[in-house]
């Protein structure tokens, strides 16, 4: 293959269109943290609509081996607020840095709910 002008230029921009697509993604994920986390925290049956899963077989659970769980999912740049991995310090508050995943949203979800509707 015989490498002229034109053919320089395509390569080059092609590397230049690749190397700015890493660096856009590498800053989105490293510096602005731009994604986020999916966390289970202790859920209390009698007072809110919690997610189930049984746990009778230790292989099907999580390590945090929670049966009655509700879900946040929170973004990574808050997650180093965390007190543990279930953010339960800053997601059972009233405040914008966690949105709950409201169980039965998904067809899939179990649920069971103690509270009075």
């Amino acid at each position: 293959m015989k490498f002229n002008r034109t053919n320089i230029t395509f390569l080059l921009i092609i590397l230049i269109l690749l190397f700015i697509t890493i660096a856009k993604g590498f800053y989105t994920i490293y510096f602005e943290k731009n994604f986020e986390y999916l966390v289970e925290a202790p859920c209390d049956q009698t007072t809110q609509t919690c997610y189930i899963r049984d746990c009778s077989n230790p292989d099907d659970c999580p390590l945090n081996g929670l049966t009655e769980y509700t879900k946040y999912s929170i973004t990574a740049k808050y997650f180093k607020l965390c007190s543990d991995n279930s953010c339960q310090n800053i997601c059972g508050e009233q405040n914008d840095t966690c949105k709950e995943v409201v169980c039965g949203s998904d067809s899939s979800d179990t649920c069971t709910s103690g509270k009075e509707q």
